[in-house]
């Protein structure tokens, strides 16, 4: 039996404290960051998507370099709720809020999921300023690789 006065040493705490560490990350690494809210009704296949959500992570990690800790953004995956912008009767994803939203799920839930995490997941390793700079660049390399062939072809 453990004598709780060995609890109060540094050395023992420490260890305590690393190992509580440890057996937390390994918790976090194996969770994916999905918040759901799914309505009464609607039949959600989490496993599935969870599985998904994880494997569009490791893609991310893979093509794009090892990171300290896996990627895992956090999306919060609302089911059987309307996209707020009243403009789009789909699905949708909040631009840099890692919010999905589905009204319904089917057949092409967990493709939503995967998009989402794909795109939470790059914009993780990315920041605004790189964004902003590559946007850039493709623009400039668009204008001088790409002729406007219908301007060419208009009679004077």
């Amino acid at each position: 039996m453990m004598n709780p006065k060995n609890l109060k040493s540094p050395r023992a705490i420490a260890l305590l404290t690393i190992g509580l560490f440890l057996f937390a990350a390994s918790l976090h690494a194996e969770q994916p960051a999905i918040y759901w809210v799914v309505k009464d009704g609607q039949e959600v296949n989490r496993s599935q998507a969870e599985r998904l959500y994880r494997e569009a992570c490791r893609w991310v990690e893979e093509r794009f370099g090892p990171t300290e800790q896996p990627i895992r953004p956090s999306l919060t995956v609302y089911v059987g709720e309307p996209c707020p912008d009243p403009e789009i009767s789909g699905s949708c994803q909040g631009s840099w809020l890692g919010e999905l939203y589905i009204p319904k799920w089917d057949d092409g839930g967990a493709g939503y999921i995967v998009q989402a995490a794909l795109r939470l997941a790059l914009q993780e390793l990315v920041t605004q300023d790189q964004m902003k700079q590559v946007t850039r660049d493709l623009v400039i390399e668009d204008s001088q690789t790409f002729v406007d062939v219908q301007a060419m072809t208009k009679p004077e």
